[in-house]
């Protein structure tokens, strides 16, 4: 009886309940919308958290590997280009501001900062391999705009030493190549002495620049060429002494004076001259044969006995630092610099030509004075502009 009795107040219950339960409903509307609203929302957040993760990510990772990919394949086009006499260094400034554009859409402080730092390497890199004279204002100009990138760039990057110290390196290069310096040298110094930045290239970077600032400071200002004088019409010279019958025969031969005069036998030193190979730094490196560093040499205008005593000291400052110049009594005679399989070269007697060493030929020669406005390095700027390109 009393199991019975319990069961029948139970059954009571839950039936005065649900008679309640419309009631209780209405009563309570409002609660029961704001938990239920609350419930859509943290199952929708987690749900769209898995979808940024899985996919958002992913998509926006795959499109940063394809522009950073597309930016290193174009850069060697525009080099093989520039090789070859063609200027198509202006198709690196959209790569740059797709990646401007990257870095400002990105939540990722990481991946905006590598791409500020590759925006700021590819606009610097338009201007080296840019052909022809650059204004001094187009130059600063873009060199600002790369400096301002790099400065953003450490400002998200503060939890990646890596990062950081790049984009540091990067505010160095370009205060040496607006002539400051001195800012360069601080800025370097400071990543040297940054104990966050061991173990980084950026560090070792540093240090090289520092061991060679003196060398990037001096202004490089070549005398110019001597003046062709035009050919004159002569008359032939007629040896008309009597044949001496007791000297050699070769020695009674006519003498023309009229005869063009070969440079090349000409000697170019004195026995008191001093020729000096001072090595330059420069980002690339490349081991010549002593037959290419000789027909750079020939093509110069040095002599053989000249050439004989620079050849191995230019080869090995090629192959161990990419760069070099040649001064003969203190007067710099010649610039040879290395990028990619190419020599730069900038002879005082003979102006600006290009060796590509897997061909063994001169794709360029500014000697001519009529193509000398058409060709030119890849660093060079305008006479009056007083700027200068540090070899990276």
């Amino acid at each position: 009886m009393k199991s019975e009795h319990r069961h029948e107040l139970k059954t009571n219950e839950l039936a005065e309940w649900l008679g309640n339960f419309p009631e209780w409903v209405k009563e309570n509307s409002k609660t029961i919308i704001g938990i239920a609203a609350l419930v859509i929302v943290v199952v929708g957040f987690y749900g769209w958290r898995r979808y940024d993760k899985n996919v958002v990510q992913v998509r926006e990772r795959n499109e940063f590997t394809s522009l950073l990919n597309e930016t290193t394949s174009v850069k060697m086009q525009v080099a093989a280009r520039q090789a070859q006499g063609t200027d198509d260094s202006h198709y690196l400034i959209p790569l740059a501001n797709n990646l401007k554009g990257f870095a400002e859409s990105t939540r990722k402080k990481n991946m905006a900062a590598l791409a500020l730092i590759k925006e700021a390497e590819t606009l610097r890199a338009e201007l080296h391999y840019r052909l022809g004279a650059i204004s001094k204002q187009d130059f600063t100009e873009q060199i600002n705009r790369a400096k301002a990138s790099y400065t953003e760039a450490t400002a998200k990057a503060s939890s990646n030493p890596s990062l950081m110290a790049a984009a540091k390196f990067g505010l160095g290069l370009c205060a040496e190549e607006l002539g400051d310096f001195d800012q360069a040298r601080q800025i370097y110094k400071e990543i040297v002495s940054n104990t966050d930045f061991e173990g980084t290239v950026s560090i070792v970077q540093a240090k090289h620049r520092l061991e060679n600032m003196s060398d990037y400071e001096k202004e490089i200002v070549f005398k110019p060429a001597p003046k062709k004088e035009p050919a004159v019409a002569t008359t032939p010279t007629i040896q008309i002494k009597p044949f001496d019958v007791n000297l050699p025969a070769d020695a009674n031969l006519p003498v023309d004076m009229n005869l063009p005069v070969d440079i090349n036998l000409i000697p170019q030193t004195s026995n008191n001259s001093s020729i000096q190979v001072l090595p330059i730094g420069n980002r690339d490196v490349l081991d010549l044969s002593d037959d290419d560093v000789m027909k750079v040499l020939k093509k110069a205008g040095f002599s053989d006995d000249t050439i004989s005593i620079c050849v191995t000291e230019v080869r090995n400052g090629l192959a161990q630092t990419g760069a070099v110049q040649i001064k003969i009594d203190n007067e710099v005679e010649l610039v040879c610099a290395i990028r990619i399989d190419d020599v730069h070269i900038s002879s005082r007697q003979r102006g600006m030509y290009i060796y590509n060493v897997k061909t063994g030929s001169f794709v360029g020669d500014t000697s001519d004075a009529n193509s000398a406005s058409q060709d030119g390095e890849p660093n060079s700027v305008s006479k009056d502009s007083d700027v200068n390109v540090p070899v990276e």
